[in-house]
């Protein structure tokens, strides 16, 4: 987000790599994150399961 909002503020002449790799850095954060709540999600599901009678 920090290169996101300094290509911002740069303006367009020097912007021109930041803009992408502050997408790029974002994009990556949101897989990262997805995983992250895949995890939870299978994890949550074994602990319900594991406690079924």
């Amino acid at each position: 987000m920090a290169s996101l909002t300094a290509a911002g503020q740069a303006g367009s002449g020097t912007s021109g790599w930041l803009e992408p790799l502050g997408r790029a850095l974002l994009w990556v954060a949101v897989a990262v994150w997805a995983l992250v709540a895949a995890g939870l999600v299978r994890r949550v599901a074994r602990g319900m399961l594991s406690r079924t009678p």
